[in-house]
């Protein structure tokens, strides 16, 4: 694990589809494969089989400085909610693959688990992963499970951690120490109280960066049922 700062790239691409049964502006490609990774990364049923249903697609793509990333985030997807539902339309978040359940209320990149996936593909090494923080200019991440622990509750702690490194990059370097309250989970959860949850139960971790594998290695330093209890 380095303690070598994160390298900052100086473009990020965001990238959303619209999918919809008639063609757009324009009847852009989709990679191939697709619906096994939906389907992999979580997809609800019922906007698989919309999915499925629907042949055409227009890719919103924007390629912006790294500082405009999140914002842009927030604006291309709005955007793309926006088609889709002038056009009985689909969109798909092409940076994780993933299709985007309209929101219940505002977007907003607080709730991280609406923009980045925690997902258990790299339990093989001990540890969970993410999807999505790539196109927030970030590597993604791999938090090593502590022996013991609860799997469940380290995924709880990845989401927090997503929330945190949303909040924070590109102004501070994720390398080093860190803590993680239970108030960062309920935001990497997308609890819509979670601004009302208590910062005092935490455990600490410590953040570094693999620049070959370009990975941030997380290590719980606490167990995370302590947040929990």
């Amino acid at each position: 694990m380095s303690t070598t700062a994160v390298p900052r790239p100086g473009q990020v691409d965001v990238m959303y589809a619209v999918v919809t049964t008639s063609p757009l502006e324009r009847d852009d490609p989709l990679p191939t494969g697709l619906e096994p990774l939906l389907r992999r990364n979580g997809t609800n049923e019922q906007l698989l089989a919309m999915w499925r249903e629907r042949e055409h697609a227009q890719v919103l793509l924007r390629s912006v400085p790294l500082a405009d990333a999140g914002e842009t985030h927030l604006r291309t997807r709005a955007a793309a909610l926006a088609l889709a539902a002038e056009n009985d339309g689909v969109v798909v978040d092409l940076a994780i693959p993933r299709l985007v359940e309209p929101p219940s209320g505002e977007l907003s990149l607080a709730y991280s688990d609406a923009w980045v996936m925690v997902h258990y593909e790299v339990a093989d090494r001990g540890a969970i992963g993410s999807r999505g923080l790539e196109s927030f200019g970030l590597p993604e991440l791999c938090v090593t499970v502590p022996d013991g622990a609860d799997p469940a509750m380290c995924g709880a702690v990845t989401s927090g951690l997503t929330h945190r490194l949303l909040d924070e990059w590109p102004q501070m370097d994720p390398v080093g120490p860190a803590v993680i309250t239970l108030r960062d989970i309920a935001f990497g959860l997308g609890d819509p109280q979670a601004a009302e949850i208590g910062t005092e139960r935490r455990i600490r971790i410590e953040i570094g960066y693999d620049d070959i594998a370009h990975e941030l290695d997380v290590t719980l330093l606490d167990d995370p049922a302590l947040l929990f209890a």
